[in-house]
């Protein structure tokens, strides 16, 4: 089998150049391919999360098809039971929707009048575009594809879960088929470990979601706030995106509460995410997902814009465990040292210290 030079025997000249060609080549392909990659991916955490599952089935005497198929349909009954007592808060949202409207509109006239008045700008083509029945259209028109597309995606994921699941010794075979006998041993310590860390982190993830998601909506109904279920879990799920999903959650559930009801509960739904937020980011996570992918800030907020760019939405939470994939297998590889040390926490050592 023919073996790859170490990178040492190319010039440092020749590295500078082929590094950054690699790398935009990768997202590229990424890019390009996301209607598979993003499935995939994610199929492949979720076969991770499941594969104790599946080994239970096992144990019991299932067949691996069986076992595998068992596991899927667990998840997938788990996922439509979640969404079946979410979509009842949903309905009732939709049906507010005419009125939510017409207040967004006073509300969009108050500002544009205010604008005018201070600053002599004319926002009424904007607001009167948003108004206009062809814009309605143009948003139905764009959304009935979006729809099937990630429909398709979905799809995908299952069978790709699946697939994983029940061919995961073949797999597992390809890969090390690449290796000679002697790298076989760093092999399987880097594949345990991964399944540790993705497992971990995926497990750590949804009990710190789980737990935001009570706490927030405990104190919404406390407060007596319309919609309280589905702005709780709309904040956990976008808790998941680091830095930026919190925000977004908190602005987006906060100006629905001000335009169904009034100013004060705006503030307190924003008052009562930003006290979560901050007991989940300093006492939460650190102790349930705590250092599982072992990542720095830069590179964490760095791969959600990148993952953004990249695959959208869904990239904003899927490149932090491949990021994370990038760091374990660097730090096995000692040519590739260097990009875990980036990617890593930054050590307390003081002989490391300028």
């Amino acid at each position: 089998m023919l073996t790859f030079k170490d990178h040492s025997d190319f010039s440092f000249s020749v590295r500078t150049v082929l590094i950054p060609i690699a790398i935009i080549s990768s997202l590229l392909l990424l890019y390009w391919g996301r209607l598979l990659f993003i499935p995939l991916f994610l199929a492949f955490l979720t076969a991770i999360f499941l594969y104790p599952l599946t080994r239970f089935f096992e144990k019991k005497h299932f067949s691996k098809i069986t076992s595998a198929a068992t596991s899927v349909l667990l998840f997938f009954l788990v996922i439509g039971i979640l969404l079946y007592f979410f979509s009842a808060q949903l309905l009732q949202f939709l049906k507010a929707l005419p009125d939510l409207k017409l207040k967004l509109d006073a509300l969009a006239e108050r500002v544009q009048a205010w604008m005018w008045e201070n600053y002599r700008i004319n926002s009424s083509p904007e607001i009167n575009y948003i108004h206009s029945p062809l814009s309605i259209v143009s948003v139905a028109g764009n959304t009935i594809p979006i729809i099937l597309k990630w429909l398709i995606v979905f799809a995908l994921f299952l069978f790709f879960t699946f697939y994983i699941l029940y061919h995961r010794r073949l797999l597992e075979n390809f890969i090390l088929s690449f290796f000679r006998e002697s790298h076989r041993k760093k092999m399987g310590e880097i594949a345990f470990e991964l399944r540790l860390v993705i497992n971990g982190y995926v497990k750590g993830l949804m009990i710190e979601m789980l737990i935001f998601i009570t706490s927030s909506l405990i104190l919404l109904l406390v407060l007596g706030i319309k919609y309280a279920l589905l702005m709780a879990v709309f904040a956990g799920v976008l808790n998941v995106i680091p830095y930026l999903g919190i925000y977004a959650a908190i602005a987006i559930n906060a100006l629905v509460t001000f335009t169904t009801t009034n100013l004060t509960d705006g503030l307190e739904v924003a008052a009562v995410f930003i006290l979560i937020h901050i007991i989940d980011a300093n006492i939460i996570l650190p102790r349930i997902v705590g250092g599982r992918v072992k990542m720095n800030p830069f590179v964490t907020l760095t791969a959600v814009v990148v993952g953004h760019l990249i695959w959208g939405v869904p990239g904003m939470f899927l490149f932090i465990p491949l990021t994370a994939i990038i760091r374990v297998v660097s730090e096995k590889i000692n040519d590739f040292r260097s990009w875990a040390i980036l990617i890593g926490e930054e050590t307390n050592r003081k002989d490391q210290s300028f």
